[in-house]
């Protein structure tokens, strides 16, 4: 009713009809037949995020790359994306980083998204992390094995913090 006379209204102030605007139907997106270039740009989207929260925790690009796949689609027809992060050289401070952070990166990624409008047009998976071969062969292991030793290590009440023998792969 408040509508239709302030359309009969401002149709007399300006002489010409006014169209109605809430009586038209807005446009739905997710409806759109759009090429898959939209399916690449959320992709690329959600490695631009990524990228984003590895840098702020101290990652450089030589360290760690970021690729996002999409692993399928839901019932409610929005499609599901995964962040594969590869270590591709061992840098010390951002590789343990991202060994040992992995679940507050992940809860950090995860927050972020749920802020960014890829949240309304996909789902987020997680996020996976894997080493290349060659990180093994730059010294990783010499800098991981002693950390694990001293982190799993049990200790006796009034242990030190000598590792002494351990099982992790060293020779013996």
């Amino acid at each position: 009713m408040i509508v239709q006379a302030t359309s009969s209204f401002l149709r007399r102030l300006f002489g010409r009809r006014v169209p109605l605007w809430l009586d038209e139907p807005r446009t739905d997106y997710r409806s759109l037949d759009i090429p898959s270039r939209a399916d690449e740009s959320v992709a690329n989207e959600y490695a631009r995020v990524v990228l984003n929260v590895l840098r702020s925790w101290g990652v450089t690009e030589g360290c760690a790359e970021v690729d996002v796949h999409q692993m399928g689609e839901r019932k409610d027809g929005r499609k599901v994306y995964v962040a594969a992060v590869r270590i591709v050289s061992w840098e010390r401070r951002p590789g343990l980083r991202l060994l040992l952070g992995l679940p507050l990166l992940e809860r950090k990624i995860r927050r972020t998204l749920q802020a960014h409008w890829v949240a309304e047009v996909s789902h987020f998976a997680g996020t996976w992390l894997h080493a290349t071969d060659r990180v093994n062969d730059l010294g990783a292991q010499s800098d991981l094995r002693p950390l694990l030793i001293t982190l799993t290590q049990e200790r006796e009440p009034g242990a030190t913090d000598d590792a002494g023998p351990h099982r992790f792969g060293a020779k013996r």
